[in-house]
């Protein structure tokens, strides 16, 4: 989102919804991070291609977050929740300050991966193994 674009804030019957939205995104992230946390014990378990992946997804997943945070905040300030739906954005809230420790999580561990992949690892990069692969040269021995 630039600075100086402004979301379409959504009217609070959108409420559910994003809630549900927020809660199965949550449900992903700590799937994701369990992965991440698996592939973090297991030096040369990823390759360059998934890390890049990763950090790029998750990256853009980090700047959505805070337009979450502008719609809870919007119903909160700006409409008139009934004690159910105060009682929803706080839980949402809640959610949403996971998810934003979760996806922090993610990123950090995969640009630790990042230095420890089986490129890395082996160092050469993709060209020199496809040419490897094709016979033009033998890849290099480790870095």
């Amino acid at each position: 989102m630039h600075a100086n674009r402004r979301p379409n804030l959504q009217p609070l019957s959108m409420l559910p919804m994003l809630a549900c939205v927020v809660d199965e995104q949550l449900a992903d992230l700590e799937k994701q991070l369990a992965a991440i946390q698996r592939a973090h014990e297991r030096t040369g378990s990823m390759d360059d291609a998934t890390i890049d992946h990763v950090l790029r997804v998750f990256g853009e997943t980090k700047q959505l977050l805070p337009t979450y945070e502008l719609q809870v905040d919007h119903w909160r300030t700006s409409c008139s929740p009934s004690v159910v739906q105060a009682s929803q954005i706080a839980h949402l809230a809640e959610q949403l300050t996971i998810s934003i420790k979760v996806v922090n999580e993610i990123l950090k561990l995969a640009d630790e991966i990042k230095g420890q992949t089986i490129e890395a690892l082996m160092g050469i990069g993709d060209l020199a193994w496809g040419l490897a692969a094709l016979g033009a040269h033998p890849p290099k021995d480790g870095p």
